[in-house]
């Protein structure tokens, strides 16, 4: 698409940092983020669904953890929503699935807002720490308005482990960048990108965000540093 797409998501410049592309998939390809292992936890997730279940991923990026997690499973569709074109691009031409699949250049927060048919399956993985704490709290009430009453939520995201301010934890996470294997240049993108845009939560604010929207959780994975989290959120009996 050639438009241009208001970005609402927090700081500016959060969509030109992911412009390019290439930076993240260099991570993803060095599992420096732990795709790998949250990967394996989310294929847990899809193979115990007892039914053909649709699938909605809300900054999506290339797609390429949700396509190998859902590879060879009873998926009925897959939606992925980003503001990234160029990760779009990649996803549509990796695609290999067998059921339908539908990429949407979109901001994830109006996206959902606007959704009109309830979703088996929604998630989300890195992109709810770009959001301001009010606009986090919102977005996971419309996301649990949006799931049948057996869906899912499976959220991932950065956090901030016990007693840590979000700038220690931002300073957590560059240390560990420090070794990754990225230029000097790379590295010091990834840190104007964090210090400028990334504000995770810690446990605490994150659960009674989810518990506020009407989802019960729990967790399927977690940093050794604690440094991220994922959830597997159902809504409470209706």
């Amino acid at each position: 698409m050639s438009e241009t797409i208001p970005d609402v998501m927090a700081p500016p410049g959060i969509a030109a940092f992911f412009q390019g592309w290439q930076l993240y998939q260099s991570i993803i390809q060095n599992n420096g983020m732990e795709h790998r292992e949250i990967g394996e936890a989310l294929r847990c997730v899809f193979e115990a669904l007892p039914h053909r279940f649709s699938v909605l991923d809300l900054g999506c990026g290339d797609s390429s953890m949700a396509m190998k997690s859902l590879e060879g499973l009873s998926v009925s569709s897959y939606t992925g929503v980003d503001l990234t074109a160029p990760a779009l691009d990649i996803a549509r031409a990796n695609f290999h699935g067998s059921y339908s699949a539908t990429w949407v250049h979109a901001n994830m927060v109006d996206y959902i807002a606007n959704v009109d048919q309830p979703l088996d399956v929604i998630m989300t993985s890195f992109a709810m720490h770009h959001l301001p704490a009010a606009t986090k709290q919102a977005w996971l009430v419309d996301i649990a308005k949006h799931l049948t009453p057996t869906g899912q939520l499976v959220l991932i995201d950065t956090c901030c482990p016990a007693g840590l301010s979000r700038d220690e934890t931002v300073q957590s996470y560059l240390d560990l960048i420090a070794d990754w294997p990225l230029s000097d240049a790379d590295k010091a993108s990834i840190a104007a990108h964090m210090w400028s845009s990334d504000y995770p939560e810690s446990e605490a604010f994150m659960e009674g965000a989810l518990a506020a929207a009407g989802l019960t959780h729990r967790m399927i994975y977690k940093h050794t540093q604690g440094l991220q989290v994922g959830y597997l959120c159902q809504p409470t009996a209706r």
